[in-house]
C-alpha cells in the first residue's frame, strides 16, 4: 500500500478507497472529527494593570488628598515593622487601584516593539490598493500598489533602524542587557510550558525540595565535633541609617526586576519615589535599628528554567530554579551589602584565594593566578595536577545555623547586625510560578536565596575555614564563589605528593560534609599538565584519587588542554563569533553605522577580549584565527569585500590587532598590580628589579623576571629550532629536561606531523 493516511490526535472513521481510472492513484475517502474552536473565558483573560502617561501627577493628587487629613508620616513612626509594611501597601494599593486599575485583556499575539498606529496605517492602504488590483487588473492600480508598498517598507525600515539605534543607546554601556535584548530579536524564545497547570507548578514544587533534602541525606558527617571559636578581630554591631538620597541613589542603580508579590512595579516605583520615599526610608532604618524583617520580603517565587534549549521539557530535572524576590526586600540587602563590604574590606576579613564577587576581582585575574602558578612550575621541570572540585547545590545547602556561627565567630558580626542577618535568614518561604498558576508555600530551612543580593558574600563568608585545610597540606587552590580549583606540582623525586594531596581531599570531604555541602566526585575533573611520556608515570597514582583525568577542561569559561595551546578555547570563540556576525547580517540595513559598531564591541570584541591575557605566549598560528575574526567584523561594519585590505578598516575604527590587545591586557593588569587596582595575589607577584651596579636603567622601573631551571635549557633549544618554530612548539617540547631529550621529542613531533599521526 502506497497511499497513507497520517493522522496525529485526530478521529478518523468511514474509509473508503474511490477507484477513478485517472490514475494508478486512488483517492482514499475519509471522515474526521475535528475538535470544536475553544472559546475565550474569563480564566483564559489576562490581568494587567495599565498605567496611564500622567501616572505621576495622578498618584501626587491622590497619595496627597489621603495624607493630608492625617499626620502620616508621624503615624507610620508608632507602627512596628509588619504594620508599617502593611499600612504602606495599604495606601499604594489604594490609590493604584485608582490611577492604575486592573483589565482583562484577551490574550493576542505580541506585535513588533516598532511597528506604531502610522505603519499600521500604511499596511492597511497596502492591502486595500492590493485588493483593488486583485479586482481590476488595471494597471494604474498595480502601480499604486508598488508606490504604496514601497512607502510601507520604508516606514518599517525607518521605525526598526530608530528602535535598535535607541535600544543600543540606552544600554551600550550594560553588554549584558544589550546582548539579551538583540539576543531575544533575533531569536525568539521558544515557549517551554504550552499548558500550565496547579498540579505542574506543585509538582515543581515537590522537586526542587526533595533534591535538597536527598542531598543534605547523602551527606554524611562522621566528624562530631563542635565548630571551632575564635575570637574575631573586629566587631560590628550596629547599622548606619540611610537618608532619601541613599536611598535614590541605590535604586537607580539596581536592576527594575518585579516580583508578583511587588504592590508597585519597580520601574513605577522610582517615578514616584520623591512622594513615597520618607515612608519607604522609615521602614528601612526600623528594620536596621531593631534587627528585624517582615516575613513578607522573605518570600521567594521561584519560576523553572530549562538548563540547555535542547533538553528535554518533560524531565523536571533539566530545570534550574529561579528565585525573584520582592524589589524592597532587594533594596534593603543592598543597603545591608554597602555597610557589610565596607567593614570586610577595611578589617581584611576575606579569603585572599576567593575571586568571586569582589571589587577589583574576576575569572581573568582567578585564571591569570592559577595558570602563572602552573606555567612556573612546568618551566622548573616538574608536572602539575589541576583538580577542579565540583560542589552540587552550594547554595541550596548552606546551613543556617553554621552560617550564623561562622557570621560571629569569624567575621565579627553582634547586636543588632546579628539578629538582623538571624531574621534574614529565618522563617523564608517559596512558592512556584509558571504562567497565572502558584503553588502553595514551602518553608526554606537551609540554604541562602539565589535571587538575593547578599548570598554571594554570605557564601563566600561560610567558606572561609576552608583555606586553612589547603595551607595546612601545602596545596595551592582558588575560588571564585563554590567554583574550586586546586593544584600541586608533581615530580620523579617525590612520591609523596599524590598521598598528600590525597589526605588534603579527604580532610576538604571532611570539612564539607561537616557543613552540610555535597562535593560531587562524578562531575570533579582533573587534569595533568606534563610531557606525555611522563603522564603513564603518574597515572597509576592519580587514579588512587577516583577523579577523572581529562584531556581537556572548561575552567571558569575557558576551555584549557593538557599542552596549554588554547586551540579548543580559540575554536570556540572563532565559532561562536561568526555565528553572531552572520545574526548581525538580519539588521545591519535598519541600524546605523554607530550602534552597528556598539553592538559588534558587545557580542564580538567582548568574546575576542574574554580573557586573552591567558594567550600571551601562544603560537602566532591560534592568534591569526582570532584575527580573522577581528578583521571579518571590521569588512562587515565597513561595507568592505571578503579581499579588501583590512588595516585602512582598521585605522580608521581604532581597533587594535589581536596581538596587541593582549599586550595592551598585560600592560593594564600590571599598571593596576603596581597601584593597588588589582588583587593582592597578582601585586605578589611582581617584584621590582634592583641591581648591584649603578645603571642607566636603575631609573626606569624595571621588573625583576623569575628565573626557573627550564630557562637555561630552554636557551639553547631556543638557539637550535630558531625563534619561527620555538613560538609553534607545544608546551611538553619545551618542558624537556636535557637538550637530547629535546631533539629526540621534536623528531617525534615533527614525524607526527608528517604523516597526520
Amino acid at each position: 500500500m502506497l497511499d497513507l493516511i497520517l493522522s496525529f490526535g485526530l478521529s478518523i472513521t468511514d474509509t473508503e478507497v474511490i477507484e477513478l481510472p485517472i490514475s494508478d492513484h486512488f483517492p482514499i475517502i475519509f471522515k474526521m472529527a475535528l475538535p470544536a474552536m475553544p472559546y475565550i473565558t474569563v480564566s483564559d483573560l489576562k490581568q494587567v494593570r495599565v498605567y496611564s502617561p500622567r501616572f505621576c501627577e495622578a498618584f501626587t493628587e491622590r497619595y496627597n488628598e489621603i495624607t493630608s487629613s492625617v499626620s502620616y508620616e508621624s503615624l507610620l513612626l508608632d507602627l512596628d515593622v509588619e504594620q508599617h509594611l502593611e499600612s504602606l501597601n495599604i495606601v499604594w494599593l489604594e490609590i493604584l487601584n485608582a490611577v492604575a486599575p486592573y483589565r482583562l485583556l484577551k490574550p493576542q499575539r505580541k506585535a513588533e516593539p516598532w511597528l506604531d498606529q502610522d505603519i499600521r496605517s500604511l499596511r492597511q492602504l497596502c492591502r486595500k490598493a492590493e485588493r483593488k488590483w486583485k479586482k481590476d487588473k488595471l494597471q494604474i492600480s498595480f502601480t499604486i500598489l508598488k508606490e504604496c508598498l514601497w512607502t510601507y517598507q520604508s516606514a518599517v525600515k525607518k521605525a526598526k533602524s530608530l528602535y535598535f539605534s535607541n535600544l543600543i543607546e540606552e544600554h551600550h554601556q550594560i553588554p549584558r542587557v544589550l546582548f539579551s535584548i538583540i539576543n531575544s530579536v533575533l531569536h525568539p524564545p521558544v515557549q517551554t510550558f504550552r499548558n500550565p497547570t496547579k498540579a505542574l507548578c506543585e509538582n515543581f514544587l515537590n522537586y526542587f525540595e526533595t533534591k535538597i533534602i536527598n542531598l543534605r541525606v547523602q551527606i554524611q558527617d562522621t566528624n562530631d565535633d563542635k565548630l571551632t571559636s575564635l575570637i574575631p578581630l573586629a566587631s560590628w554591631t550596629t547599622f548606619n541609617s540611610i537618608s532619601l538620597d541613599s536611598l535614590k541613589e541605590i535604586l537607580l542603580k539596581l536592576k527594575t526586576s518585579s516580583s508578583p508579590l511587588d504592590t508597585m512595579h519597580p520601574r513605577y516605583l522610582k517615578l514616584v519615589i520623591d512622594i513615597v520615599g520618607p515612608g519607604l526610608v522609615t521602614l528601612l532604618n526600623k528594620c536596621l535599628q531593631s534587627g528585624i524583617i517582615p516575613d513578607s520580603l522573605k518570600r521567594a517565587t521561584v519560576t523553572p528554567v530549562l538548563k540547555k534549549p535542547t533538553l528535554d521539557t518533560s524531565i523536571l530535572a533539566n530545570f534550574h530554579p529561579v528565585s525573584v524576590l520582592p524589589f524592597i526586600s532587594k533594596v534593603m540587602e543592598k543597603i545591608v551589602s554597602l555597610q557589610l563590604q565596607s567593614f570586610l574590606s577595611t578589617n581584611r576579613i576575606y579569603e585572599t584565594f576567593q575571586s568571586g564577587f569582589k571589587s577589583l576581582h574576576s575569572t581573568e585575574t582567578a585564571l591569570i593566578r592559577v595558570l602563572n602558578d602552573i606555567l612556573m612550575i612546568t618551566d622548573s621541570g616538574a608536572s602539575v595536577i589541576l583538580i577542579m572540585l565540583d560542589l552540587s547545590s552550594a547554595f541550596d545547602t548552606v546551613d543556617h545555623g553554621i552560617l550564623i556561627s561562622r557570621l560571629e565567630s569569624y567575621v565579627g558580626l553582634g547586636g543588632v547586625v546579628l539578629n538582623w542577618f538571624k531574621s534574614f535568614l529565618t522563617n523564608r518561604t517559596f512558592s512556584v510560578k509558571i504562567g497565572n498558576f502558584t503553588s502553595s508555600l514551602r518553608n526554606l530551612s537551609c540554604g541562602v536565596p539565589q535571587g538575593s543580593v547578599l548570598a554571594p558574600t554570605l557564601f563566600s563568608l561560610y567558606l572561609l575555614p576552608l583555606g586553612s585545610i589547603f595551607r595546612k597540606h601545602n596545596v595551592a587552590f582558588h575560588c571564585y564563589a563554590d567554583d574550586m580549583q586546586i593544584y600541586l606540582p608533581l615530580t620523579s623525586g617525590n612520591e609523596n605528593a599524590v598521598s598528600n594531596l590525597s589526605a588534603c581531599l579527604n580532610d576538604v570531604k571532611a570539612w564539607l560534609s561537616k557543613n552540610s555541602l555535597f562535593l560531587n566526585s562524578d562531575k570533579s575533573e582533573a587534569i595533568v599538565f606534563c610531557p606525555p611520556e611522563q603522564r603513564r608515570q603518574y597515572l597509576p597514582n592519580l587514579d588512587l584519587l577516583n577523579f577523572t583525568i581529562s584531556a581537556k577542561v572548561c575552567n571558569l569559561g575557558v576551555v584549557t588542554d593538557n599542552n596549554l595551546q588554547f586551540d579548543r578555547q580559540i575554536a570556540s570563540v572563532v565559532g561562536s563569533s561568526f555565528f553572531h556576525l552572520r545574526s548581525f547580517a538580519k539588521i545591519k540595513s535598519f541600524l546605523s553605522n554607530a550602534s552597528l559598531e556598539v553592538a559588534i564591541h558587545a557580542f564580538i570584541t567582548s568574546r575576542l577580549d574574554y580573557c586573552n591575557s591567558l594567550y600571551y605566549g601562544i603560537s602566532k598560528n591560534q592568534i591569526s584565527r582570532l584575527q580573522v575574526v577581528q578583521n571579518a567584523a571590521a569588512r562587515f561594519l565597513k561595507g568592505g569585500k571578503k579581499f579588501d585590505h583590512v588595516t585602512p578598516f582598521l585605522r580608521s575604527l581604532h581597533w587594535l590587532p589581536v596581538q596587541y590587545r593582549i599586550d595592551y591586557k598585560i600592560l593594564l593588569l600590571v599598571y593596576k598590580s603596581l597601584n593597588n587596582l588589582a588583587p593582592s595575589y597578582l601585586s605578589d607577584l611582581l617584584h621590582p628589579y634592583t641591581s648591584n651596579r649603578e645603571l642607566r636603567s636603575g631609573n626606569k622601573s624595571l621588573l625583576r623576571i623569575p628565573r626557573t631551571r627550564l630557562k637555561k635549557r630552554g636557551n639553547r633549544a631556543f638557539e637550535v629550532v630558531g625563534p619561527t618554530l620555538w613560538n609553534n612548539l607545544p608546551i611538553h617540547l619545551k618542558m624537556a629536561s636535557t637538550l637530547s631529550e629535546f631533539k629526540t621529542a621534536l623528531k617525534t613531533y615533527l614525524f607526527g606531523l608528517a604523516f597526520n599521526v
